[in-house]
Order: C-alpha cells, then sequence, then structure tokens
C-alpha cells in the first residue's frame, strides 16, 4: 500500500461518524485505480508541485481533507454530522476525476457530477442515506467556485462552500506540503 493511500484512509478513519468513515472507506476501496496512482491535474499548472506527480491526486485528497477541518472554525461547522460530511466529501470529491467509465485519462469537467452519481449508487444504508445525500451534493457542487459567477459561489450553501474552498486552497501552486501539518501557504 502507498504511503498516499495510507494516510489517506487514516484521514478517512477520523471521520466522526463511524458509520459514515467506514462508507467513505469502502468507496474508496471501490475507486478506479486510476484516483490512486494520477498526478491531481493533467496539465501540472493547476496543483502544487507535490501533487503534479504519481499519487498526487490522492496527496492533493489529503490536502483538501486537512484544508476543510481547519476551516471549521471560520464557517461555524460545529455539529459533528456536519463535520464528517464536509470530510466525506472532501475525501471522494476527486475520485471520478479521470474515469470516463472504461479508464482513466484527462480531468473531466463533469467529474463532481458523475462522481456524486457514483458515489450515491454505493448507498445501502437507509440510515446513513440523508447524510450521504449530503455528501453528494457537496461533490456535486465542489468546482462552484470556478462557475465564474462570484454570486453562484457566495450563495452555495454552507457544507459546499467549505468543500470548495478547501478544494480551491488545496490547489494553489503556492501550496507547501508538510505531511506532519496542516499544509500552508507561502509567499
Amino acid at each position: 500500500m502507498s504511503v498516499g493511500r495510507e494516510v489517506l484512509l487514516e484521514e478517512v478513519a477520523g471521520i466522526p461518524h463511524r458509520s459514515l468513515s467506514l462508507f467513505v472507506a469502502r468507496t474508496l476501496a471501490e475507486a478506479p485505480e486510476g484516483f490512486w496512482t494520477a498526478p491531481a491535474s493533467a496539465g501540472g499548472n493547476r496543483h502544487p508541485e507535490w501533487a503534479r506527480g504519481e499519487g498526487g491526486l490522492v496527496l492533493h485528497t489529503i490536502a483538501v481533507m486537512r484544508v476543510a477541518r481547519s476551516l471549521f472554525g471560520l464557517f461555524e461547522i460545529v455539529d459533528r454530522d456536519d463535520q464528517a460530511v464536509v470530510l466525506s466529501a472532501a475525501a471522494l470529491h476527486d475520485v471520478m476525476k479521470g474515469w470516463d467509465g472504461r479508464k482513466w485519462g484527462a480531468t473531466r469537467t463533469d467529474h463532481g457530477e458523475r462522481a456524486a452519481g457514483w458515489i450515491g449508487e454505493r448507498d445501502g444504508d437507509p440510515v446513513l442515506a440523508y447524510l450521504v445525500s449530503q455528501v453528494c451534493a457537496c461533490v456535486r457542487s465542489h468546482m462552484v467556485q470556478w462557475a465564474g459567477d462570484p454570486v453562484v459561489y457566495s450563495t452555495a450553501p454552507r457544507l459546499v462552500s467549505v468543500v470548495a474552498t478547501a478544494d480551491y486552497v488545496a490547489s494553489r501552486p503556492g501550496l507547501v506540503w508538510d505531511s506532519s501539518a496542516l499544509p500552508v501557504l507561502v509567499p
């Protein structure tokens, strides 16, 4: 097992809702192999240097989870179920980024929508149905900050905004990776 995979699964184990954490771990176990091996972006110019090589998408995903956790205070995410939804969506937001249904390739602009549908198909627990639907909503809309319309981003539901903001911050080229702490931005 790669270090990135191990660290991501450790982060997932820390999701504060045990059943949702297990759901995310099972869902990641079914993810296309490309999720585990692909760089964060095919062109390499939209993510930090440490996320541009093999396994970079997983490292980016870890960073998104850590940044999302650091935003809980700012966005006043105090409910543990809400925290679990945000962290679950952060873990799964790019799981279909390059998957076309048969093979892994270039980044798909509809990957949020595709991932949300794929995740929703894995929900077999009626107790989790509501939380999984919230995870899917956050995954579906995690690219809202790229919509080109600031009104769209500013009116997004709060949990979506946390995931979208964490994804945006974790994709900044100036982000420095320190696996022992939260990623930090440098000038």
